[in-house]
């Protein structure tokens, strides 16, 4: 193969390896967020290039060009946090209350997606608890996000589990926000470490333990205490402003 030959080759390889990993539209408005995946697929809309994961999405397009187009150019295009920083927020308990990124300035963070219908989250969850109390006074904080289907349910297990620090219901319109920021999530569990700087420093995208996290986190922690609070007082974590 001549020198001009290969070269116009690795120039087609290269620019179809990235037009495949493209937003599909239709993944992308069902799920709410730009939902960037291999797309082999392609249409035009009034100018515009259109991306799809496979041919049934593409064809549910065609259905109602439109509205599918509207709806995509509406999505967030936020870009996710620089250099895997924690973005700013301030979410609400339930009943009252919340808990902002004011709240946990300077703490480790390790923030757990689940609910009660995940047997491996439920599995997970006295490991927190634990994770929690022991590390509490070294300036840990855990904060949970359950995906659970209805507010009741998550409020009920939280209870029964009888959880040391705060868990948010992740379809409330701030909580949601605040994780469209973290990026997509395939399935949970998931767990994010946060340093003391605020910078998201591992990510743990299957079921975890205590002995797991208790080496990810200990390195990043004060060797003593800062202050022993007890599990009434806050919560087990932060008070809520």
């Amino acid at each position: 193969m001549r020198p001009t030959a290969i070269l116009i080759f690795l120039l087609l390889l290269i620019t179809t390896a990235w037009a495949a990993e493209q937003p599909c539209v239709i993944c992308s408005v069902e799920q709410s967020r730009l939902h960037t995946e291999q797309c082999d697929f392609s249409s035009s809309f009034e100018g515009e290039t259109y991306y799809f994961c496979n041919a049934n999405c593409e064809k549910r397009f065609h259905e109602g060009p439109a509205e599918w187009a509207e709806k995509f150019a509406a999505l967030d295009r936020t870009p996710p946090p620089a250099a895997g920083k924690l973005p700013k927020f301030k979410l609400p308990l339930e009943p009252i209350g919340s808990v902002s990124s004011a709240d946990i300035e300077g703490k480790v963070v390790v923030l757990n997606y689940w609910a009660s219908w995940c047997a491996p989250c439920m599995k997970e969850m006295p490991d927190l608890v634990a994770l929690q109390d022991k590390f509490g006074p070294r300036g840990l904080t855990v904060l949970a996000f359950s995906f659970d289907k209805t507010r009741a349910a998550h409020q009920e297990t939280a209870q029964k589990l009888g959880l040391n620090f705060p868990s948010f219901y992740a379809e409330a319109p701030e909580v949601k926000a605040f994780l469209d920021k973290l990026g997509p999530v395939e399935a949970i569990p998931v767990t994010l470490v946060v340093d003391g700087d605020g910078k998201i420093v591992n990510r743990i995208l299957r079921p975890t333990t205590l002995e797991e996290l208790t080496e990810i986190v200990q390195p990043l922690l004060p060797t003593e205490e800062v202050g022993k609070v007890s599990r009434a007082e806050s919560k087990g974590s932060v008070v809520p402003s």
